[in-house]
């Protein structure tokens, strides 16, 4: 039997990694589990071959390093991965499953580089931000409304409101409701603040970035999709279904 790995699945977690490899008749020859440190030094040791693992967190660091030591790499979304699994579903089988995906025809997810994953983190900041921004905003309506006070629609006419019943000289609020709502008021003029410091980001990040400038010439693109599309497209060539990852055939 041949011995040389050709193809390595690994399964990604947060201390230990699966490997499971084949050879060029689709044979597995290795079956090993690894820690991240002894992962790394067995892969650097190893012949150049196709590495493949699913697109998770952590994928695209190892993905980075697997090539500096000369193997090709390729990612797999999780979803193309999960019908080859065998039997009870375990990082052996997740292993084996995700060499049994990328030997048959596949679009593959692109490898990021590390100022798109820098984006892509901007990206969902902000949007925690922004979710943390409604529910706040849900919370101070919800509060207003319990003491008669119904705002309309929109982040201006809640600001306003609020406002106006922290100016009044008279309150039907104690102290400590009043001192309650300066509170919530303080917070979310501190989340707008936050927002736009990430607004400020993403515009220098755009500012500095060559695909974005193209994809802006796009009628209807903002700042926000446009940058994200960035991230999205950062390899075309994945999009075009490759024929085949099968040793021997590729």
């Amino acid at each position: 039997m041949d011995k040389t790995i050709k193809m390595l699945g690994i399964d990604i977690a947060k201390s230990k990694f699966q490997m499971h490899g084949i050879n060029n008749r689709d044979q597995c020859i290795l079956k090993r589990c690894f820690t991240r440190k002894k992962m790394m030094d067995f892969t650097a040791n190893l012949n150049p071959c196709i590495i493949v693992m699913e697109a998770c967190a952590g994928s695209n660091y190892s993905a980075r390093t697997f090539r500096k030591s000369g193997h090709e790499v390729k990612l797999i979304a999780p979803q193309y991965v999960k019908p080859f699994v065998k039997g009870n579903k375990d990082d052996a089988a997740d292993a084996e499953a995700i060499t049994e995906a990328a030997i048959r025809p596949m679009n593959f997810v692109a490898i990021k580089q590390v100022w798109q994953q820098e984006l892509q983190m901007v990206h969902r900041v902000r949007s925690r931000l922004m979710n943390n921004r409604t529910s706040l905003m849900n919370e101070i309506r919800g509060l207003l409304g319990e003491f008669g006070t119904v705002v309309p629609r929109g982040q201006p006419a809640l600001i306003k409101t609020i406002q106006e019943l922290l100016s009044r000289e008279e309150q039907q609020l104690s102290y400590k409701g009043v001192e309650v709502f300066q509170e919530l008021y303080s917070e979310l003029i501190a989340l707008n603040d936050k927002i736009k410091t990430y607004d400020n980001k993403l515009k220098i990040c755009f500012d500095q970035d060559p695909v974005s400038q193209r994809l802006s010439e796009i009628s209807g693109l903002g700042l926000f999709t446009n940058t994200a599309l960035s991230i999205a497209l950062c390899d075309p060539s994945v999009l075009k279904m490759t024929d085949s990852l099968r040793p021997g055939l590729a």
